[in-house]
Order: C-alpha cells, then sequence, then structure tokens
C-alpha cells in the first residue's frame, strides 16, 4: 500500500480514467458524467487536503468565538476550546465540535425568537457567516460553480488572515 494519501488520491483518480472510463458502455451516458464528477471531486480533495485542517481549526475557533458572543452554554464552549487547543485533534473531531456548537447557535436562535435579543443574536450570527461563506467559496473554487472566480481570494490567503 501506498502510505502517502496525495499519491493514492492520484492513483485512483488515473485509474479511473485510464481504465474505468474507456470501459463505460457508451449507452449510458450518465454513468459517464458521474464517473467524470467523482473524478473531478477527488481531484479536489487532493487538491485542498492540505489545507483541511487549518480550516476546520479556523471554523471551530469563530464557531466558538459566535457562541460566546451569543449564549451558548460555557460547557459547550470549552468543550470545543478543549478540542481547538489540542493538536492532536483529528479533522473528523474538529468537524465534530463544529457540528455540536452550530448545533447549539441553532437552539440558541430558536431559544430567543420573540425575546427582546432575538435582533442582536441575528445580527452576530450573520455578521458571522461571513468568513465561513468566503473561505467555503474560496475551498470550492475549482469546481466551476463560482460566476467570478478572481473576486474570490485565494484560500490560503483567508486561512492566514
Amino acid at each position: 500500500m501506498i502510505p502517502e494519501i496525495d499519491v493514492q488520491l492520484a492513483a485512483v483518480i488515473k485509474a479511473l480514467g485510464d481504465t474505468v472510463a474507456p470501459a463505460l458502455d457508451g449507452a449510458n451516458p450518465m454513468a459517464a458524467e458521474q464517473l467524470h464528477l467523482a473524478m473531478a471531486t477527488l481531484a479536489i480533495v487532493r487538491q485542498r487536503l492540505p489545507d483541511l485542517h487549518a480550516a476546520l481549526r479556523r471554523d471551530l475557533a469563530e464557531a466558538i468565538a459566535l457562541g460566546g458572543r451569543i449564549g451558548v452554554a460555557s460547557g459547550l464552549l470549552a468543550a470545543g476550546e478543549a478540542v481547538l487547543a489540542s493538536r492532536e485533534s483529528s479533522a473528523q473531531r474538529l468537524e465534530g465540535e463544529v457540528r455540536s456548537l452550530m448545533e447549539a447557535v441553532t437552539a440558541r436562535i430558536d431559544a430567543v425568537r420573540g425575546t427582546p435579543d432575538e435582533a442582536r443574536v441575528a445580527q452576530e450570527v450573520l455578521g458571522a457567516a461571513q468568513g465561513p461563506i468566503l473561505r467555503w467559496r474560496a475551498w470550492a473554487s475549482g469546481m466551476g460553480f463560482e460566476p467570478d472566480p478572481a473576486a474570490v481570494p485565494a484560500l490560503a490567503d483567508l486561512l492566514a488572515s
């Protein structure tokens, strides 16, 4: 087995393109389309994999900050901070912690509906969404869905700022 994940992904993409694609039934254009989409997705994953940990750590830091500003339970914030503080935290652990905090943010939004705090919480959530949205647009820019890719800063610049 090849230990480098980058090389493994390159080998899978090459095998799909060189061996599987030519073997597809020409009468099934949907299969060919799906294969090409799968190959393109693997190529994006291969390209972005080195940035995954930094992007997830940024997401977690911003989720903790947002949670603190809108009154998410301190125990959840502390758990998120512990995961963020550990350099040993895996991508899956970071993702799980972001998900937990964002679920708590959603619960907090629901809890303040109809209260005097509703507008402030909504404003905080909308303001906090700008950074992640721009980063994930940059993350996916190579997929061809961005109307003006030149208008989106480079992912490396967004992660460094």
